[in-house]
């Protein structure tokens, strides 16, 4: 057995990498500055405090960066309301609060949400106006954020005129044969969108 003084050294190890999970896809060069704070050599952190240091501007370029695509396109939300006001009940009111709710997230962290009624949901224009109803108060809190109501959609469920007497525009993108045109989503989603669905 050989004695610990004739025992091979063992190679000494490159440098280290300190590296710290993002929540986003830092390849892309719109993260440019993320990924090389991402990945920074332990021989070039001299002390803890540098570490910290480090650390706390990573922090920053996260937020900056997560809410990215990984084309390093600012991420953008179309949230399509499909619930019925008049049949659906308790769910229905549920998934419109929901949807306003993701919608008012959105716009407090600076991501650019666009709302849409569609099917049974472009019954909600005549509703949600009424200053006594549940989720009025969210709806005038994200009231910016909406795109308007499938105009196909409004005519099948006899709600265009409550559309069009309270301000929604009708959308008509996607000119589907036999209707008067609905939102497109293909278009919504060649954009750089990400479609949610309450």
């Amino acid at each position: 057995m050989p004695s610990i003084a004739q025992a091979s050294p063992l190679k000494k190890p490159g440098p280290a990498m300190v590296r710290e999970r993002a929540p986003t896809d830092y390849s892309h060069p719109g993260n440019s500055q993320l990924r090389a704070a991402l990945f920074v050599p332990s021989t070039s952190l001299p002390s803890i405090q540098a570490q910290r240091q480090v650390r706390k501007q990573l922090a920053v370029l996260v937020q900056q960066n997560s809410l990215r695509s990984p084309k390093g396109i600012p991420m953008k939300a179309a949230i399509i309301i499909l619930s019925d006001p008049t049949n659906g009940g308790e769910d229905a009111l549920g998934r419109m609060f929901n949807g306003l709710a993701a919608a008012y997230d959105f716009k407090q962290r600076n991501i650019e949400a666009s709302i849409y009624f569609q099917g049974a949901g472009t019954r909600w224009p005549g509703v949600v106006g009424k200053a006594d109803h549940p989720v009025h108060a969210l709806f005038k809190a994200v009231e910016g954020s909406i795109a308007g109501v499938s105009c196909g959609c409004a005519d099948v469920f006899g709600a265009r005129e409550d559309a069009v007497k309270n301000g929604f525009d009708l959308i008509t993108d996607n000119s589907v044969p036999g209707t008067s045109g609905l939102p497109s989503l293909g278009k919504l989603v060649a954009e750089g969108y990400t479609v949610f669905t309450f």
